[in-house]
C-alpha cells in the first residue's frame, strides 16, 4: 500500500508540475501573440501613412496636370 501511495504522490506532483509548466507556456504564447499583433498594427499604421502621403502627391499631380489642360 505504501508503494502505491508513493507512486500516486509522485504522479500527482508530476501532474501539478505539468499543469504549472502548461500555464507558463500558455502565458508566454499569449504574450507573444499580443506582441506580434502590436507589431502588425504598427506596420499597418506605417503603410497607412505612406499611402496617405502618396495620395496627397497624386492629388497634387492631378490638380497640376488639370490646370495645364485648362
Amino acid at each position: 500500500a505504501f508503494a502505491w501511495r508513493r507512486a500516486w504522490t509522485i504522479e500527482c506532483k508530476s501532474c501539478k508540475a505539468l499543469r504549472s509548466s502548461s500555464k507558463e507556456l500558455l502565458h508566454w504564447l499569449r504574450l507573444r501573440k499580443t506582441q506580434i499583433m502590436i507589431e502588425q498594427m504598427e506596420d499597418l499604421r506605417k503603410k497607412e501613412r505612406q499611402l496617405g502621403d502618396l495620395n496627397k502627391q497624386l492629388k497634387i499631380k492631378v490638380a497640376t496636370e488639370h490646370s495645364y489642360l485648362h
